[in-house]
């Protein structure tokens, strides 16, 4: 029986260095019934006790169906494993593989994980800290790549949400720190980036091993009026919806904790969503300036060439406009603000 060193000291760093046994693959989704605190057990390398923690468990955060059987990668007590499994007898297939930026150390950081023309892609943390947030693909034929690492402009203080496959696309929603209001001091705001599928990646000299399509752009769920009032933290989407001839993403929101209290749930629609991607960037030509619209003559001609190269989101990786909800179809979604009485906005 294979055999997992973890570490859990409560009075120190809550590592995790315990000799406990690896029950066979069919258990794998029972362990948090078997590992139940407050567990003491011994340990001879520290000669002290120790208490099993729930953080040494090993949290399910992947599953996914794949080429007849499940992908499932789990957080391993801080040391995250991915494995693949038969579907009807739960016996793992070849020999498990690394879950660093496909499953989270902590099963308190958010990810989420889809299988797109044989890659995996997933949207994750990749350290304990949960501040270097990425894009990864992987486990396919094309090269693996991820987001630029510690750069506030591609990512910053990142919650994913959802991830959804349309078209040659692959569209995250999440919410971050917006990097454009900084003179606002912390500003939370909720977006949709998008990459392309088969995005083959950088050169030696620019983003080697690195996407060359990540465009993202802000979603803008308000109440519309002289003075817009934002709901700026989604919280969660559904699949993409047929609806009258469009496909529709349904979000929900809410308003910061140190707001007025309010939650509503705005409809987009995909193709509008696409199309914002083909409008102006927004950048900032120094870190003491303020972000500002890209001419549309500073950007080279055809467009559409010039985003396929590998210096785009070098230059601008920001959309300057929003994804606004579907207005006409709000009237058969409900839009609800929990203010001091709940009113209906159409």
């Amino acid at each position: 029986m294979q055999v997992v060193e973890r570490r859990c000291v409560v009075a120190t760093e809550k590592l995790c260095d315990l000799q406990t046994p690896i029950f066979p693959p069919w258990s794998l989704f029972l362990l948090p019934f078997f590992f139940q605190p407050p567990y003491i057990l011994n340990s001879p390398s520290l000669n002290s006790t120790l208490f099993l923690q729930d953080e040494c468990r090993n949290f399910m955060k992947v599953l996914l169906s794949r080429q007849g059987g499940l992908f499932v990668c789990g957080t391993n007590a801080f040391n995250p494993l991915c494995a693949n499994y038969t579907v009807n007898t739960l016996e793992m297939v070849g020999d498990a593989v690394s879950g660093m930026a496909r499953c989270p150390y902590d099963p308190k950081h958010a990810n989420v994980a889809l299988f797109a023309e044989g890659n995996l892609f997933t949207a994750t943390v990749t350290d304990f800290l949960a501040i270097d947030a990425v894009i990864y693909r992987s486990l396919g034929d094309s090269p693996a790549l991820r987001t630029v690492k510690h750069d506030s402009k591609w990512f910053r203080g990142t919650q994913i949400c959802v991830a959804v496959e349309w078209g040659p696309h692959i569209y995250f929603f999440f919410r971050e720190i917006a990097m454009e209001f900084n003179y606002l001091e912390k500003v939370v705001v909720s977006r949709v980036a998008r990459v392309c599928k088969r995005d083959q990646g950088g050169s030696q000299r620019v983003l080697e091993k690195q996407w060359t399509s990540f465009l993202k752009a802000r979603l803008n769920c308000s109440v519309p009026g002289d003075s817009h009032f934002y709901f700026n933290l989604l919280h969660s989407t559904s699949p993409i919806i047929r609806m009258h001839g469009r496909d529709i993403v349904l979000g929900v929101f809410s308003t910061p904790a140190n707001s007025i209290p309010g939650s509503a749930v705005c409809a987009f629609d995909m193709e509008q969503l696409a199309g914002v991607f083909d409008g102006r960037f927004k950048e900032q030509k120094s870190p003491e300036s303020i972000w500002t619209p890209v001419p549309d003559e500073v950007i080279p001609k055809p467009r559409y060439r010039w985003l396929q190269s590998i210096y785009a989101p070098v230059l601008w990786l920001l959309s300057d406009d929003c994804v606004s909800p579907v207005i006409k179809l709000l009237c058969e979604m409900w839009f609800l603000c929990n203010l001091q009485k709940t009113e209906k906005f159409i």
